[in-house]
């Protein structure tokens, strides 16, 4: 993007139609399209006039295509398709623990890196573990599944949103004489069918959709399959499922805390990961089943925008959404100029000892000896933890 976005590169104008061209190459699921769509690139007339463009692609992406391209990522557990999480360690170190330590030495940035930031990540690697493990005694709601238990909060919540969208799906066939091969409708396109397949026989699950195909998580149509009679989550590939992105770390969690056992109880059940969990065990009324319709259309036309490019169609879509926003916001209600979620919704009042007592209940962590908290254990108190248990 900043390549093309510099004028002394003669891509800017064709920037937007560029940048199409090498999404189609990125997002191809398979060799042949990813060869057509190399092919559609190099035969533009923006490839064919702009020599800088042409050297820049082919000495810096194409030799490397293996690890962009869509078709050679597959089989490598999840896509990883942006580098925030570097970004934000980078930013939690930089001004949490060295914003008033701007003049130190290297070494001393290197001995606070050593000593304080990362024996903080570890603690809270331990803790993010050891809060959604039913060994340590997290309690789950009855809706959730025996089989998504003891595993990462944000796995999860992606599998109970997928598995109520599913919910809408009423067409799923299994293909003859296979055991894990099915057919999925589309909901945007009656006349689209998936391919969905719980075990490609390389410990990976598959389906033909863009969700799956750009974050291979189990998508909606996977869902829908699992909840078929006669199908249940164990039927899906074991090594995806068994990946390090869907389980628990149990070596960190039972890491012995100087002879003490921790255990979690039914007060985290309020945390922020798990509050309000949709359940797949109750069928959504049928205005959640338009809503999420609705946003799903949404999301359709916002992929499209990235890739029309005809000016007169984008302006007249532009006014048929404002006509659309203005109609779905005059069917808002409002009270004193707010929008809320429901009219007449019956307020409870809670005094601040119940408040002061839920937060209590649910910050707290006990011990066999004594009450404690991961927030609340220092960083040397666990070094000295680390020292002596290892």
């Amino acid at each position: 993007m900043r390549w093309l976005s510099k004028i002394d590169n003669g891509a800017a104008d064709a920037k937007d139609k560029v940048i199409s061209m090498l999404r189609r190459c990125a997002h191809a699921v398979s060799v042949e399209d990813y060869q057509t769509a190399l092919s559609s690139l190099q035969g533009s007339t923006e490839w064919v006039s702009n020599g800088r463009l042409r050297q820049w692609f082919s000495r810096t992406w194409i030799p490397e295509y293996k690890r962009w391209v869509w078709a050679y990522r597959f089989g490598f557990g999840l896509l990883v398709n942006t580098n925030n999480g570097l970004e934000r360690q980078n930013k939690v170190f930089k001004y949490t623990y060295l914003e008033e330590k701007k003049n130190n030495s290297l070494s001393a940035m290197v001995k606070i890196l050593i000593t304080d930031y990362l024996p903080a990540m570890m603690l809270k690697y331990v803790r993010d573990n050891a809060v959604s493990s039913e060994n340590f005694g997290r309690r789950y709601q009855t809706c959730i599944p025996n089989f998504l238990r003891s595993r990462p909060p944000i796995f999860l919540k992606h599998c109970m949103q997928k598995m109520e969208a599913a919910l809408m799906i009423d067409h799923v066939k299994k293909v003859e004489e296979t055991d894990s091969c099915y057919q999925v409708k589309s909901q945007s396109d009656n006349k689209k069918i998936f391919n969905v397949v719980l075990d490609n026989g390389k410990g990976m699950p598959s389906c033909e959709c863009h969700d799956w195909n750009w974050t291979l998580m189990p998508c909606k149509h996977i869902c829908a399959v699992l909840q078929s009679p006669d199908v249940t989550w164990d039927k899906v590939a074991r090594p995806y499922m068994d990946s390090p992105f869907f389980t628990l770390d149990m070596e960190v969690v039972n890491i012995p805390v100087s002879g003490l056992r921790v255990e979690i109880g039914e007060d985290l059940d309020g945390d922020k990961e798990m509050k309000e969990l949709p359940s797949p065990k109750h069928g959504p009324g049928a205005i959640k089943i338009a809503a999420i319709q609705c946003r799903e259309k949404l999301s359709l036309i916002q992929n499209a925008t990235y890739l029309c490019q005809n000016e007169e169609t984008l302006k007249e879509l532009n006014k048929q959404l404002e006509a659309a926003s203005l109609f779905i916001n005059s069917h808002l209600y409002l009270e004193d100029g707010l929008c809320l979620e429901v009219a007449n919704k019956t307020k409870h009042t809670v005094s601040k000892q119940q408040v002061s007592q839920s937060t209590k209940d649910i910050r707290s962590i006990k011990t066999k000896k004594k009450k404690c908290s991961f927030e609340q254990m220092s960083l040397k108190s666990f070094r000295k933890m680390m020292n002596e248990d290892w």
